[in-house]
C-alpha cells in the first residue's frame, strides 16, 4: 500500500509539473503572436509607403503568418498526451490503493470479531462449567439449595450480561464499519470530482489545439497562391525576402 502510495504521488507530481510547463508555452505563444502582430504591422507600414497594392499586402501577410506563426497545435497535443498518461496510472494507483485498503480493514474487523466471540465463548463456557458444577453439588446437599440457587441466579445473570456486552460490542463495531464506508464513499466522491474536472481542462486543451491547428491549415491554403502573385514584383520580392 506504501509503495502504491509512493507511486500514486511521483504520478501526480508528474502531471502537475507538466500542466505547468504547458501553461508557460500557452504564456511563450502568446508572446510570440505579439511580436508576430507587430511585425505584420511594421511589414504592412513598409508595403504602403511603397504603394504596394492591398491586395497584394494582404498576400504578403497571410505568407508571414504561414512562416512565422509557431506550430503550437503539435506541442499542446505532446503535453496533453503526458498529462494524460501521467494521470491515468495516478487513478489506477488510488483506486488499487482504497482497495487493498479496504481489504486489510476487513481482514482486521474479521479478526477482531474473531478475538471478541472466542473470548466470550470461553466466558460462557466456564460458567456452563460453574453451573453443571453447582447443579451436581445441589443433587448431593440439600442444604445448600438457597445457597446454589442464589449462585445459580447471579451466573445466569453473569451470563447474561456478558451475551448482552458481546452483542452491543457487535452492533458499535457494525456503526463504526458504516462509518468507514460513508467516509470512504465521500472520499471516493471527492476524488471522482476532481479527475473530472482534470478531464475537462484536458479536452479544452484538446479543442484549443484542434482550433490552432484549423487556423494553420487555412493560413497555408490562403498562402497557397503567393509565389505567383510576388515574383511578378522583383523589387518588391526582394524586400519581402530581407524582411523574411
Amino acid at each position: 500500500i506504501k509503495n502504491i502510495s509512493k507511486l500514486a504521488e511521483v504520478s501526480k507530481t508528474n502531471a502537475l509539473q507538466l500542466s505547468e510547463k504547458l501553461r508557460n508555452k500557452e504564456n511563450q505563444s502568446d508572446s510570440e503572436e505579439e511580436k508576430m502582430n507587430l511585425l505584420i504591422k511594421n511589414l504592412k507600414t513598409f508595403l504602403l509607403e511603397e504603394n504596394v497594392p492591398p491586395e497584394d499586402i494582404e498576400k504578403v501577410v497571410n505568407r508571414v503568418l504561414d512562416v512565422c506563426q509557431p506550430v503550437m497545435s503539435q506541442n499542446l497535443t505532446h503535453e496533453i498526451d503526458k498529462i494524460q498518461k501521467f494521470s491515468q496510472p495516478c487513478e489506477d494507483y488510488r483506486t488499487e490503493e482504497n482497495g487493498l485498503r479496504k481489504a486489510a480493514d476487513g481482514a482486521r474487523e474479521v479478526l477482531v470479531k474473531a478475538k471478541a466471540a472466542k473470548k466470550a465463548a470461553n466466558v460462557l463456557s466456564n460458567l456452563d462449567k460453574m453451573l453443571n458444577k453447582l447443579q451436581q453439588v445441589q443433587i448431593t446437599q440439600g442444604q445448600a439449595d438457597s445457597t446454589i440457587a442464589q449462585l445459580t441466579a447471579e451466573i445466569r445473570t453473569i451470563k447474561k450480561n456478558v451475551l448482552q456486552s458481546f452483542i452491543q460490542q457487535q452492533v458499535d463495531q457494525q456503526a463504526q464499519e458504516t462509518k468507514k464506508e460513508l467516509d470512504l464513499a465521500k472520499q471516493q466522491s471527492a476524488l471522482e470530482g476532481g479527475l473530472g474536472r482534470l478531464r475537462t481542462k484536458l479536452q479544452r486543451g484538446r479543442d484549443e489545439a484542434t482550433r490552432v491547428r484549423a487556423q494553420a491549415e487555412s493560413a497555408r491554403r490562403q498562402a497557397g497562391g503567393l509565389e505567383e502573385v510576388v515574383h511578378p514584383i522583383p523589387a518588391t520580392e526582394s524586400r519581402q525576402t530581407v524582411l523574411l
